[in-house]
């Protein structure tokens, strides 16, 4: 009997140890550690996977989509070390993407490879699947002028990963195009594709295509000037882009990012500072509405622990693919850490929605 008290004893210490223990994250910003964000993480339980790939060693940015048959296509983003000029800018790397196959319980089922997207600077994948097809969002550096980031978009074979096509979207008026947020939306039998161009004025385009050209179609366009998404952007920075919006039981879920910074004085000079993490709004099925929000960062335990070999002066949490599992109701977050490290995150959505808030509408 004594002995059995004690294992009672010793089992409610470890449980309770288990739920007490502070979540451990590497950024040191007081945002995160002293107004209640690790707090209101605390409870959220994610199911954490690394992806490491031996052959692309410091991949980052993936996104994730589903595979025939089960299991998933991870698409990353691999650079390599290269010092060179390109129109008389320096730069210092050369830009891939890749992919991956992975089974349900996220192990390889092929080899790694890069694609090959007849550019060497590629930039940040966006997967959806629309029409049997992968339809993979990317941004590539002008070649006219390096300075500039141009948005393409590249159809491809889910079964050989052929590159069936790739083109540029027209009317890119910005000097730098990134961070388009895709999404498909299903109606009966059809589906249509589109993407959010911009976040401040939640302007939605439709991408029409055919077999030889690539259009645009502005659907609608509203400013957020809602009490709360003005609160978060003075607290966290601005909405940006971030996963492909996900459909779950009738609304669209975005899981975004923002950032800020700050300037410190270090070693006898002034220096900037970023930090970027995860924010999540959902919106009703057309994407003119923001519905609710998340009044905090999303962060998990570990967050920001990848060793910064390249981005001294930033922290970053930056979510880039999603999908969602109505049957087990669980939701797959593939993200990017510190530019060097990838992670694909699997939480209840049951304890995500419980924590957002309604938006007030504003008349």
């Amino acid at each position: 009997m004594k002995n059995f008290s004690l294992f009672v004893i010793c089992s409610f210490f470890c449980v309770f140890n288990l739920f007490s223990k502070k979540m451990d994250i590497g950024c040191p910003h007081s945002k995160f550690h002293e107004a209640g964000c690790i707090e209101q993480n605390q409870p959220l339980h994610f199911e954490k996977t690394q992806i490491i790939l031996n052959e692309f060693a410091g991949a980052y940015n993936p996104s994730i989509v589903t595979r025939k048959g089960g299991g998933y296509t991870l698409f990353f983003r691999h650079d390599v070390p290269c010092n060179h000029h390109f129109k008389n800018t320096r730069l210092v790397y050369l830009t891939y993407l890749g992919y991956v196959d992975l089974n349900d319980k996220l192990e390889f089922v092929s080899e790694p490879k890069l694609l090959p997207m007849l550019s060497p600077y590629c930039e940040d994948p966006r997967v959806v699947l629309f029409q049997g097809y992968y339809v993979l969002f990317f941004n590539e550096i002008f070649k006219e002028d390096p300075s500039e980031r141009k948005m393409k978009i590249a159809i491809i074979d889910p079964d050989t990963k052929k590159i069936l096509k790739i083109q540029t979207f027209p009317n890119q008026t910005r000097k730098t195009e990134k961070n388009w947020t895709p999404f498909v939306v299903k109606e009966n039998d059809k589906e249509r594709l589109f993407y959010i161009y911009e976040f401040s004025d939640l302007s939605v385009y439709e991408v029409i295509l055919d077999d030889l050209n690539l259009a645009t179609k502005n659907i609608s366009k509203k400013n957020l000037d809602n009490p709360q998404i003005i609160k978060w952007i003075q607290k966290y920075g601005p909405l940006r882009g971030g996963a492909p919006l996900v459909e779950i039981d009738g609304k669209l879920w975005s899981f975004f990012h923002s950032y800020f910074h700050e300037t410190v004085f270090e070693r006898g000079k002034y220096r900037k500072k970023y930090y970027y993490h995860m924010g999540l709004l959902t919106l009703d099925r057309e994407a003119s509405r923001v519905e609710k929000i998340l009044p905090f960062p999303l962060i998990y335990d570990g967050a920001y622990r990848t060793f910064r070999h390249r981005t001294l002066d930033k922290w970053v949490v930056y979510p880039s693919g999603a999908l969602y599992n109505p049957i087990d109701q669980k939701i797959l977050l593939a993200v990017g850490e510190n530019d060097g490290a990838i992670f694909i995150l699997k939480i209840d959505k049951n304890q995500l929605e419980a924590k957002m808030d309604l938006l007030v509408v504003q008349d």
